[in-house]
């Protein structure tokens, strides 16, 4: 073959595959997608029938006809065929199964689904063992969010520390209106697009301030967690049954007349129904319900901040505050994402104008009062059709599933769903934890193997994590594991400029790490300044003390109860350096947070100037972010950490996080843009006034003082 001959019959070759491509997208590419068996990811799609009566797995007839590929959905098709042994057949106008919960996979360690991070939290001891039937949830404790209102950092829902906090901003802004309630309202409008006069009652009263510190976002919840492979693999294990069909982009109304079903669920919401056919009845439909929708938008940080915002969810009130109604650090979520070369965040946008994915139903009593009209229009077609309608459209996942697990009961009768067949159900760990925090440049960390063994020995069956956070390329993952596998711990190294001393190192596990804090968090730097029966004295007496008085995180009570008393300021003030604490008399609070080395008062530095630089750098922190009315004199005179190693507990850090999370903001983010070694000799003396008040000798009495020693 001449060249011109292998030129023409290349060209002839790319128009042939061009024809084909065209006739793809054109007879097959906008045709309904039909899937029988769905069994790995990505779904497999099985070739397109010419007419729905000669469809690929396709019948005339079914047992059950499931409307809606969601979680709904799933929950309906996965009983009536496991448990029931009947044939279904599931339609979803999207050209995907799990609705809103489709994950974009944005990589294999990486799940964003179309709404942003969906959480998965209930009290109900059956929809978490259900969900487990068909893939694992990653315990993450109990999930907060923190707010960004008037530049302040506050817990949300509002609490007492938010209300100390959001009226400090009044008095200096000269409001004379209570933020509080401020924040309630914009929330109300920018979340729902209403009034909060328009706002059910009794969501209203759900969202009023809390009355102590409680600052968990669902405190009602047992069970919280996250997917840990996504949602997409749920769903296609859920639908993943011989008897189950999946046709994907076709509408219930386009289905042909011959094709029947003995129960039709309808799961999408429950007004497109009904508007899709003329009347029902004597009554006509005229006005829709209004839902809202969201929207999630993924956006990459190369330059990866060790902190870009100072919580793992922050909401945004305010209007003109931002676009977005919350913002979602995935690195917070999956640790294993804090040493990629990017950072994830996630805005969710709320829209109750739009079409996007509805989420719920806009809570107001005009809505209400339409929803009482469409139940009765449901009830007349359930009636004469048999179609049995069960979205309820809550904004969570977990209340979706188990909404549909009580409705598949009361329409087909109580079932018992198999055992769950992930052996390893997360659960919280009842184990004492404990996460040694280590700031390290170019030190030894040989100390890491003895310190290790000593609370080992001390307390055998306590689970030991360190995290180090290296300022230098040399400290490397394997170096750690070596040092810390001869007394069964784990280790992981996160590498950090060097900037800010250790105190920006501890900012950032503080800012980041909020999921993973430790019944006892002991940070050290890497010189380990404070000898190894000094931290296991520390480490055992909240142990002994808090732990089993079940105070802590993995004993449960400081999380499922009230709170830990408000502390500051108060005597007597712990340290470690003269006899054992007497609990019964000083109390048990005093524990949550333990300096390894205290300073009575004064400077230890020789060099007057530096002294008064760091003299003001403190004050000013203290003044702007603790105590306004604390004067410079008792601020020179405070006590404060000495090299500022310490223990503190999960419930301490969450505790100073809700009073001082702006101020910590403000230092980290001045510490990362400075080369002077100023503010982090501060931090190191801010340590203790920032857990415990601003405190002096004139205050409290050195013979007041708890203290430990070694027993």
């Amino acid at each position: 073959m001449n060249q011109k001959s292998k030129q023409g019959y290349s060209h002839r070759c790319l128009a042939v595959w061009a024809l084909a491509c065209v006739v793809f997208v054109t007879f097959i590419g906008l045709r309904p997608t039909w899937i029988g068996r769905v069994e790995t990811a990505p779904l497999k799609v099985l070739d397109s029938p010419k007419g729905h009566d000669g469809g690929r797995n396709f019948r005339e007839h079914y047992d059950v006809l499931v409307v809606g590929a969601g979680p709904a959905g799933a929950v309906f098709a996965d009983l009536a065929a496991r448990v029931l042994n009947q044939t279904v057949l599931v339609l979803d106008e999207r050209d995907h199964i799990g609705g809103r919960y489709f994950d974009s996979g944005l990589d294999k360690e990486l799940f964003l689904a179309k709404s942003g991070l969906e959480l998965f939290h209930t009290n109900e001891e059956r929809t978490w063992r259900y969900w487990h039937r068909h893939g694992k949830l990653t315990a993450r404790g109990d999930f907060r969010v923190t707010a960004h209102y008037a530049d302040t950092f506050v817990p949300f829902p509002v609490n007492k520390d938010s209300i100390r906090l959001l009226n400090n901003t009044r008095n200096l802004t000269g409001s004379k209106t209570a933020f509080p309630e401020v924040l309630l309202r914009s929330y109300i409008k920018k979340r729902w697009g209403i009034s909060q006069e328009e706002l059910d009652p009794a969501l209203l009263k759900r969202l009023q301030a809390r009355s102590n510190w409680d600052d968990r976002y669902y405190p009602d919840d047992r069970y919280q967690g996250i997917p840990s492979d996504g949602y997409n693999k749920w769903f296609q294990a859920a639908f993943a049954h011989p008897k189950i069909t999946v046709m994907t982009s076709t509408s219930y109304f386009g289905l042909p007349s011959s094709t029947s079903a003995g129960r039709i669920i309808y799961t999408r919401p429950m007004d497109t129904y009904f508007h899709q056919k003329q009347t029902i009845g004597a009554e006509s439909v005229t006005e829709r319900l209004r839902y809202r929708a969201v929207r999630a938008s993924a956006s990459f940080s190369p330059f990866k901040p060790a902190v870009a915002q100072p919580g793992a969810i922050v909401s945004y009130p305010e209007e003109l505050d931002s676009p977005y109604t919350f913002c979602t650090d995935y690195s917070q979520f999956w640790p294993g994402l804090t040493n990629r070369a990017a950072k994830v965040y996630c805005q969710t946008y709320s829209d109750t104008t739009g079409d996007h994915d509805r989420v719920e139903l806009v809570p107001s009593k005009t809505n209400k009062q339409l929803w009482e009209h469409y139940e009765r229009l449901a009830a007349q077609e359930t009636a004469s059709h048999n179609v049995h309608f069960v979205g309820l459209f809550h904004e969570d996942v977990a209340g979706v599933v188990s909404h549909a697990l009580k409705r598949f009961d009361s329409i087909f009768g109580p079932t018992q769903p198999p055992t769950p067949r992930v052996a390893d159900i997360a659960k919280a760990s009842s184990v004492f934890s404990v996460n040694i925090v280590v700031s390290v440049y170019r030190d030894n960390l040989a100390w890491m193997t003895g310190t290790c063994l000593s609370l080992k020995q001390a307390m055998p069956d306590i689970r030991v994590h360190f995290i180090v956070y290296s300022k230098h390329p040399q400290n490397t993952l394997d170096k750690a594991n070596q040092l810390v596998q001869g007394c069964n711990a784990t280790a992981e190294v996160i590498q950090l400029p060097n900037v800010g001393r250790e105190g920006h190192t501890w900012l950032v596990y503080m800012l980041t790490r909020e999921l993973d804090f430790a019944d006892a968090n002991v940070f050290l730097q890497g010189g380990h300044e404070s000898k190894n029966d000094v931290v296991v004295t520390a480490v055992k007496a909240i142990q002994d003390i808090l732990f089993k008085a079940g105070e802590t995180q993995a004993s449960s009570k400081a999380n499922r109860e009230t709170d830990i008393q408000d502390y500051e300021g108060k005597c007597p003030l712990p340290h470690t350096s003269v006899e054992l604490v007497d609990v019964k008399t000083y109390g048990s609070n005093r524990l949550h947070f333990l300096a390894l080395n205290v300073l009575a008062s004064g400077w230890p530095y020789s060099r007057e100037s530096f002294q008064k630089l760091l003299h003001a750098e403190y004050c000013e922190w203290v003044r702007t972010g603790v105590d306004p009315d604390c004067t410079f004199d008792q601020c020179s005179q405070s006590y404060k950490s000495f090299r500022g190693e310490h223990v503190v507990t999960d419930a301490g850090l969450r505790r100073a996080l809700a009073r001082h999370r702006t101020l910590l903001t403000k230092i980290y983010s001045g510490l990362r843009s400075s080369s002077t070694p100023l503010s982090g000799h501060a931090l190191e003396r801010l340590w203790l006034t920032l857990f415990n008040g601003v405190v002096t000798s004139a205050t409290c009495k050195s013979s007041k003082m708890i203290s430990l020693k070694l027993h």
